[in-house]
């Protein structure tokens, strides 16, 4: 895996953008930043921007949400929509 880097993809910023291999096959690791997972617009951004990003981009986007907290639901929802959420405290964790 390459090192993340904050930067523009199809005119969307981006707070974590980096190549990884996911069983052999490229990979590009899509993510955001909130301090806090508690309103479904978060989610809903992000599934935005990998849309935008999906358009231009052929390998497999692979989404992650690093927050310091998430609310139960909403940390529920983005596990079922695919989105790797990280907690800000387990950053360091092999997942």
């Amino acid at each position: 895996m390459e090192t993340f880097i904050r930067t523009e993809v199809a005119e969307e910023e981006v707070n974590f953008w980096a190549k990884a291999l996911k069983n052999g096959q490229e990979v590009r690791l899509v993510g955001e930043c909130v301090l806090r997972l508690d309103d479904a617009s978060k989610l809903k951004a992000l599934r935005r921007k990998l849309q935008k990003i999906g358009r231009i981009v052929s390998a497999e986007l692979v989404p992650i949400l690093v927050t310091h907290y998430a609310t139960p639901k909403l940390l529920q929802q983005a596990i079922e929509k695919g989105i790797l959420v990280v907690h800000s405290y387990q950053w360091d964790q092999d997942f």
